[in-house]
């Protein structure tokens, strides 16, 4: 029987309002993403849109850390059609990249509604189950990196289509899936692709295991047909992907294992896990935590809390079984220390992901998953489970009477106090920093008084509610504890001090499209106020100068770009700060070609990101060095014929010239990157057309067993 249409928007418009008000400090633009969302995460999607804007195609970013190509970028998602579409039309900057993140939240709890539709019919149940993954911990967390959102967004879309394939084997579910996929491959943060890989090929073997043990040997087969299939069609769709990323990988300074030494402290540890019931409770006290804020926070709502606690003691069905394994797998990778050890060495891809604490998506989408079984047996088998779901809540809120209790103490005997703030602030209603310092002098005695009490009040209410089977009733008090849990986290792991529009009036010192850059020294690339900086990041990732003085505080970085920063840190005569982004040099055999002729503006015939044309006149035989990372796919046009570019010194590109007059076109050009990205364009394209032609939409693709 199919969902009504006019109903599911109905409940979509409920999610609505809960994300609104939920996230009202970042979605009003009165306050901007704090930390790496502008100092990271802006800067290549702001290039890839002026490049587009300027007519270039966007292969080679010249900004960041002397250049670098755009598709192997793997914290710009590149290869995501959405980064292309905002790219392409509205270009990026502060509000275009906000927008983007308040619409992977939004996709996040619409695509839980729809997930948990294969385990729920009851639709409040599934509205519960969407408003508190949506404004789950590890969301509210982790808002400030837009790769990781986009993966927290996908999962639940692309486990619905999953489950949907299995059921239904049709074409537009093997397409469907397909595309899912791959929107959470092309954006998602590589920790995340890695934990999906497990993950989903974990799910896939349950199903064929499960179709074997019911069907026997044939539908096994065809199982397995049908999962070579959507494999198929997700290699095809990431074809440039994977060619891209494979461009990259021998040259990536973190093509190897991370160091161990960096990945085991980067986790959820068991201190955090008191974020499932309490998530205020993490949000301060770095001493008594030891990790970072947004690695604490594992909450998925206090009815869904007290839901899976529930289910671990009743009877279970085998997808329950399955969320609970992988859920709690996923939970133990998150912890790090002693597993990280151990999985490192015996799980392939596990020692390349440097934060554990990004496993916890997975748990925490398998217990909200294992919970909305819970509920919808709970609605199906009243008086058997009820009994037990009060004895669990009444159980809850006496840990929660202690904790209670255990911070009143504390505060009475004087521990540290926002009250003590409060007492001797002015002006708190009306000055954002003061609200902010207040938020910041919050204990962990004064976060477990103030948590406990509202958890406390609802889960009373709840009990009230569940005895009168009021199921509208208990969606107002979800929606209350979601908005209430977000709310008072969005200050430590969300939002900052200042406005989008701040961080936008940074950004227009900017100048417009892909100008030529000056032949300033390199030095002079990096000249923001330093509180400016704060918030936007290197302003040479902005200046639209090549190079940088100093090593950029940047993800991705070459191999050989590492190199010159660590021995220029060892050895200063190396630094090229006093040189121009290209000069002439009669050498490019030494670690740091000397300049022996200066180049004027007039020498520069056009500037791409990806190409420089220059006429100069030589004097003798001598060599250009282009400040710019030595890479495959350089090549140089002079006097019509094209070569290679040559190595100069550690990392820069060099081209001979001849005595005289000369023409010298300098390109990056990938042939192979261009072919794949216009093949996996084309194959996208195809997908989304055969969706919109019902007679191949509806096309079964096996026979299913009667």
């Amino acid at each position: 029987m199919k969902e009504s249409t006019s109903s599911n928007k109905f409940y979509l418009l409920g999610i609505l309002v809960v994300f609104v008000l939920a996230y009202l400090p970042l979605n009003s633009f009165l306050f901007a993403l704090k930390n790496d969302m502008f100092t990271g995460y802006l800067a290549p999607k702001f290039i890839m849109g002026e490049a587009i804007h300027s007519n270039q195609l966007p292969l080679w970013n010249p900004y960041i850390s002397f250049g670098l190509p755009f598709y192997g970028d793997m914290s710009a998602s590149y290869w995501s059609p959405l980064t292309w579409l905002i790219a392409a039309t509205s270009g990026y900057n502060p509000y275009t990249l906000t927008i983007e993140v308040l619409l992977y939240l939004l996709l996040s709890g619409i695509g839980m509604y729809y997930l948990s539709g294969c385990f729920a019919k009851n639709k409040y149940i599934r509205l519960i189950a969407a408003i508190s993954y949506m404004c789950n911990g590890y969301i509210v967390g982790h808002l400030q990196h837009i790769n990781w959102l986009s993966g927290a967004a996908y999962l639940p879309f692309c486990l619905w289509s999953l489950e949907k394939l299995h059921s239904e084997r049709s074409l537009k579910w093997l397409l469907l899936s397909s595309l899912f996929f791959y929107l959470l491959l092309s954006s998602s943060h590589p920790g995340i692709s890695i934990g999906a890989i497990y993950f989903f090929a974990a799910y896939i073997i349950s199903k064929l295991l499960t179709d074997f043990k019911q069907h026997g040997l044939k539908e096994l087969l065809k199982s397995v047909k049908l999962n070579l299939l959507f494999a198929g069609c997700l290699l095809l769709l990431s074809a440039g992907l994977i060619i891209g990323y494979a461009d990259i990988i021998p040259y990536f300074d973190r093509n190897q294992a991370v160091d161990l030494s960096l990945s085991l402290n980067q986790n959820t540890d068991l201190k955090s896990w008191i974020s499932g019931l309490l998530p205020f409770a993490t949000t301060g006290d770095d001493i008594f935590f030891r990790s970072d804020p947004a690695f604490r926070n594992i909450y998925f709502g206090l009815i869904l809390f007290v839901l899976f606690i529930a289910s671990l003691f009743n009877k279970k069905s085998k997808k329950q079984v399955f969320f609970l394994v992988a859920g709690s797998f996923f939970l133990l990778l998150s912890l790090g220390g002693l597993i990280k050890l151990f999985t490192s060495k015996f799980i392939p891809l596990l020692g390349h992901v440097r934060v554990n604490a990004e496993f916890r998506i997975f748990a925490i989408l398998c217990f909200t998953s294992a919970a909305v079984i819970f509920f919808n047996s709970l609605l199906e088998e009243k008086d058997y489970y009820q009994k037990k779901l009060k004895t669990v809540i009444v159980s809850v809120i006496a840990v929660l009477s202690f904790l209670f209790l255990y911070g009143f103490i504390n505060l009475l005997m004087g521990k540290e106090s926002a009250l003590q703030y409060i007492s001797t602030a002015q002006g708190i209603f009306f000055n954002r920093d003061v609200i902010k310092e207040m938020l910041d002098a919050v204990s962990i005695y004064d976060a477990l008084l103030i948590q406990s009490i509202i958890q406390i009040t609802l889960l009373l209410l709840l009990l009230n509610a569940l005895r009168k089977n009021q199921m509208k009733r208990i969606f107002l008090i979800a929606a209350t504890d979601i908005i209430l849990a977000t709310l008072l986290n969005l200050p430590f792991t969300g939002v900052g001090r200042v406005s989008v529009s701040t961080v936008s009036a940074i950004l227009k010192k900017s100048p417009p499209g892909i100008p030529t850059p000056s032949l300033q020294p390199v030095r002079y690339n990096d000249t923001l106020p330093l509180n400016e900086v704060r918030l936007i990041g290197v302003w040479s990732f902005y200046s639209k100068q090549p190079g940088s003085a100093k090593a950029d505080l940047y993800p991705v970085k070459l191999i050989n770009n590492y190199s010159y920063y660590l021995q220029a840190a060892k050895d200063t005569t190396l630094r090229i700060t006093d040189m121009p982004f290209v000069y002439i040099s009669d050498s490019i055999q030494v670690k740091k070609p000397k300049k022996i002729k200066a180049l004027t503006q007039e020498n520069i015939v056009s500037y791409k990101t990806g190409e420089l044309h220059l006429k100069l006149i030589a004097d003798s035989a001598c060599y250009i060095v282009l400040l710019q990372n030595y890479y495959p796919h350089w090549y140089y046009k002079i006097n019509g014929q094209t070569y290679p570019v040559l190595q100069a010194g550690i990392n820069f590109i060099g081209i001979p010239l001849e005595k005289g007059e000369n023409d010298v076109r300098i390109f990056f050009n990938p042939i192979r990157i261009k072919t794949a990205l216009l093949f996996s364009s084309i194959v996208f394209i195809l997908y989304i057309l055969v969706l919109f032609i019902p007679r191949l939409r509806k096309a079964s693709l096996l026979k299913q067993q009667e």
